[in-house]
């Protein structure tokens, strides 16, 4: 059971990221095509 806890931190915080990542960049995205 704690390999199983383990595995899923670590999907989480992979999700977590990728998702932040992504939104972080089509924030910068947004705001360059907003400038032009």
């Amino acid at each position: 059971t704690y390999l199983t806890f383990e595995v899923w931190i670590t999907i989480t915080l992979l999700y977590f990221l990728l998702t932040y990542s992504c939104s972080w960049l089509s924030g910068r995205l947004e705001l360059r095509l907003r400038r032009a």
